[in-house]
């Protein structure tokens, strides 16, 4: 019976050595596994950063005209040299009177990489966060 209890409590020992072992790697991997990790989600972030929404009114006013297409609004863009990447309709999000000739709060918004941003704005295209009731919807 003494073998069984010495041949226990080594395997305890044993045991308790390669359970240490193993938190002792795991101390060493778990820095390179965040820094791997945190460096990828750095990096998709910035590429997110190099886009930006701008939009601008498509005109339509109630009991009146459709206003600008998306399409037709783009070419502007296009023609001044800025790529657009994607385009949609949107809204303002603001509430709007209900009055024939009056603003619908329709817009046209455009994804376009941010160092275009300065040339979109000097076209009267405005970034989508200045409409704090604006709620974004993926382009495409």
């Amino acid at each position: 019976m003494k073998i069984d209890t010495k041949r226990g409590s080594m395997g305890t020992r044993a045991h308790s050595s390669g359970v240490d072992a193993m938190r002792a790697a795991a101390m060493l991997i778990a820095p390179f596994v965040l820094l791997i990790a945190a460096s990828g989600c750095s990096s998709g972030t910035s590429a997110q950063q190099d886009i930006v929404k701008v939009f601008k009114s498509d005109g339509s006013r109630q009991c009146e005209s459709e206003g600008t297409s998306v399409e037709t609004m783009a070419q502007e863009l296009i023609n001044a040299g800025i790529d657009v990447l994607c385009g949609q309709k949107g809204d303002d999000g603001l509430a709007h009177p209900t009055v024939c000739g009056g603003e619908t709060g329709a817009i046209n918004v455009y994804s376009i990489r941010a160092a275009s941003q300065p040339d979109a704005e000097s076209l009267g295209f405005a970034p989508v966060s200045d409409l704090s009731e604006y709620h974004d919807t993926p382009c495409g």
